[in-house]
């Protein structure tokens, strides 16, 4: 009973420390993917964000998820939307994206962000994710 309690104890620990860990490896890959965007207002039922994913980190990504968001002059998130960035990202480069955004009244400005995307480590690829 007493083996059982403390082979329960270190896998939580270990579960843990995992957890943790890939928290911060995927806040440290996610700051080296750095996204800029120019909004469009030309029509207004939908706002459109038109801009790069550049990848500034040391492994290609694939599969790269961007969030658009239209905030009030609180900072408040009032619309936003998805989309998938085409293709993969290397090293260095940079991959265009179009996010639209409902057109709301109160937003005053915007903001874009990678939510999601898998690096490509070797011959096989990891999953990384917000």
């Amino acid at each position: 009973m007493v083996w059982r309690r403390s082979r329960c104890r270190r896998a939580i620990r270990l579960f843990v420390v995992v957890v943790v860990a890939g928290a911060a490896a995927q806040a440290m890959a996610q700051a080296d993917l750095r996204v800029t965007f120019e909004v469009d207002r030309s029509r207004p039922e939908k706002v459109h964000l038109v801009g790069r994913v550049t990848n500034q980190g040391g492994t290609d990504v694939v599969e790269v998820n961007v969030t658009a968001e239209a905030l009030d002059r609180n900072g408040r998130v009032v619309a936003s939307g998805i989309t998938y960035v085409e293709g993969r990202i290397p090293q260095g480069g940079s991959q265009p994206f179009t996010a639209v955004v409902p057109g709301v009244p109160g937003a005053t400005r915007y903001r874009a962000s990678v939510t999601s995307f898998r690096p490509m480590v070797g011959a096989g690829t990891s999953t990384q994710t917000p």
